[in-house]
């Protein structure tokens, strides 16, 4: 065991050991033992700030004790499996992963024999309890001490001690994490005795979700336009309600500076994405200055959609009794016509598709191939989350395919029982083709944290198939953005639970509990602010009720489903079909960057979250991202 003094080998006694890493309790803790001392109980690594070796948390003497038990031959095999699997990951540092290299470089030639007998060599630590952080010992020889300020701020990429630094990365790496972001909000132990379904977890939720809510303050902070307030051009520039967003302050609503979830998604991440933002800004005001199919007479950053005199497009004046289009009212009353913003959402939409599918597959084809060869293996993985995940039951896969069934079924039922001039074989199209999306658009949202749905391709086939049936490719997108998002949703979920320590029946259990009773709830509110709340989701709504998500989903049933996109691309709109070629034509520059550009601008070059950026216009502007990206430099 590590020489240390009391109250330490209290905290130590709470945490059990197994023989192998790999076992999964070997990442168990006593947290009765724990948090009898509750100073050594805290949930934390990090203790740069510790004032004395009293406060020493159970996660560090957790981690200190398998540190000391590895061996080097141990180590060294750790490294290397961890620089094999990680060698193309963007979200290990690239620090870290060099210096994981140069510890396996640096690793002696005779390393098993120097070991035979699994016997420790050069590491020790010493506790003197009694002791401030600031004292040193300097009789101590070949001695990571823990009571000098100077060894705990040590370059920590700094080559100094061969045989401590090497367990101390294998350690993290075996019985944490790889990933800095899951050390600093994770511990590497667990207690599956903990019950997690408890009133208190019900009520924080709750508690948590509210406030969101209920507290939002300065959300919209136009301070730029009130330079000159009857400034039309200002306004389209910097407004943040219908312009662009061009403000270097827009909020101080943290549920608007959070909007992207930015502490959740890597930097560069974060950043492509704003990259794109800021280009799509010039395309989207090169296209209004040009006056392009009279979008300067338009607002220049909106979702819906206007008659040709600027007025919004009412689909009444051109539907006949069963809700299909008339010809005749069509010809008489004119198409509808997008704002500059939505144009050029519509075009990235158009280009995204075909780039994400086949640049994924190009840049990541021996990630992929891994993938499916070793799914038995990936089934038991040796990551430390996943073997203390292993106390736990997995839900079985006959569940999620019950759930199949009755949504499909459900969806069956809906298009026979209700008017919603949909065919059945519409549900099993949206089914194929969330089939054919869902692991690379899957793949770019684990890597990156950026999600973009299958809406705009699901209207282009349904418009084709059903022409002049908005009602149709309504439901038929409903079913087929949310098959892809719901799953995309649900494995984001898995994963916090994951790291959580959450057992997967507990969160599919109630994860379906609480879709069935939100789905009543929210049948109920609808119903409710329709009938009572005047002007819904009209864009001056004094409640702030503007519906952005839905008439997003209005006009594009009015524009890809009863105008059809056979008028969209022929008529309207032609250039829009040529970003799809423009998008396959991008992925082989963008991919022989990514393979023969120099390593450190590669490694973080997503050309598809480039694109992406420029799908956050209409409604959402550049103020609704640029708080994101102040906090996201800071913190990420």
């Amino acid at each position: 065991m590590i020489p240390v003094k009391s109250p330490l080998t209290q905290g130590l006694s709470g945490v059990r050991s197994a023989s192998s890493h790999l076992s999964a309790t070997d990442h168990e803790v006593n947290l009765e033992v724990i948090q009898s001392m509750p100073i050594l109980s805290k949930k934390r690594l990090n203790y740069d700030g510790l004032v004395s070796l009293d406060e020493l948390p159970a996660g560090v003497t957790f981690m200190l004790e398998k540190i000391y038990a590895l061996s080097e031959t141990e180590a060294v095999e750790i490294l290397k499996e961890y620089l094999a699997e990680h060698d193309e990951d963007v979200n290990i540092p690239e620090a870290d992963f060099e210096f994981a290299q140069k510890l396996v470089d640096q690793a002696p030639n005779n390393l098993d024999n120097a070991e035979s007998g699994n016997v420790k060599t050069n590491l020790k630590f010493h506790f003197d309890t009694n002791k401030p952080l600031n004292e040193k010992e300097p009789e101590l020889t070949n001695v990571v001490d823990l009571s000098s300020t100077e060894s705990i701020t040590h370059s920590h990429f700094e080559l100094f001690d061969w045989s401590m630094q090497v367990r101390l990365e294998a350690g993290l790496i075996a019985y944490h994490s790889p990933y800095p972001e899951v050390r600093a909000v994770t511990e590497p132990y667990d207690d599956p005795s903990v019950p997690c379904e408890t009133p208190r977890a019900i009520i924080v939720g709750l508690i948590w979700v509210s406030i969101d809510y209920l507290f939002q303050a300065l959300s919209s902070f136009n301070w730029m336009t009130w330079i000159k307030p009857d400034n039309f051009n200002l306004a389209s520039i910097t407004g943040s309600e219908s312009g662009l967003g061009l403000n270097p302050i827009p909020s101080f609503d943290w549920n608007v500076i959070n909007y992207d979830k930015y502490l959740a998604i890597p930097f560069y991440s974060y950043l492509s994405q704003y990259i794109g933002m800021v280009i799509g800004f010039f395309a989207i005001v090169g296209v209004y200055r040009s006056e392009y199919y009279w979008t300067s007479y338009l607002p220049i950053n909106s979702n819906s959609i206007f008659t040709n005199t600027g007025e919004s497009y009412s689909v009444t004046e051109v539907l006949n009794s069963n809700n299909l289009l008339d010809k005749k009212k069509y010809d008489k009353v004119g198409p509808p016509f997008y704002s500059a913003a939505n144009l050029v959402v519509y075009g990235a939409f158009s280009a995204i598709y075909p780039f994400a599918v086949l640049y994924e597959t190009l840049a990541n084809y021996k990630a992929y191939k891994k993938a499916f060869k070793g799914i038995a293996k990936t089934i038991k993985n040796n990551d430390p989350h996943s073997r203390m995940m292993g106390h736990y039951k997995e839900v079985p896969d006959w569940c999620f395919l019950c759930v199949l069934v009755i949504s499909v079924v459900s969806a069956i039922l809906c298009t026979k029982l209700y008017p919603t001039e949909t065919p059945v074989w519409g549900v099993f199209s949206a089914l194929g083709i969330n089939l054919v999306f869902l692991i690379p658009l899957t793949t770019i949202y684990s890597v990156t944290g950026f999600q973009f749905g299958l809406n705009v391709l699901v209207e282009l086939i349904v418009g084709y198939a059903l022409p002049g049936n908005g009602l149709a490719l309504m439901f038929i997108k409903a079913l087929g953005y949310n098959i892809d998002g719901q799953a995309q949703t649900y494995i984001s979920d898995q994963k916090m639970g994951h790291y959580a320590k959450i057992p997967p029946r507990a969160m599919f259990r109630w994860q379906m509990v609480s879709v069935f009773i939100a789905s009543f709830i929210s049948l109920a509110i609808i119903n409710f602010i329709t009938e009572h709340i005047e002007g819904y989701c009209e864009p001056d709504n004094k409640l702030k009720f503007t519906c952005p998500q839905s008439r997003i989903f209005y006009s594009a049933s009015i524009i890809w489903g009863d105008i059809g996109p056979k008028r969209v691309f022929n008529q309207l709109y032609p250039i829009i079909k040529y970003c799809y070629l423009l998008g396959f034509l991008l992925v082989f520059p963008c991919i022989a960057f990514k393979k023969y550009g120099p390593n450190k601008l590669t490694k973080y070059f997503q050309p598809t979250l480039m694109i992406g950026g420029f799908l956050n216009y209409a409604p959402f502007n550049l103020s609704d991202y640029t708080g994101g990206l102040y906090m996201s430099i800071a913190f990420m």
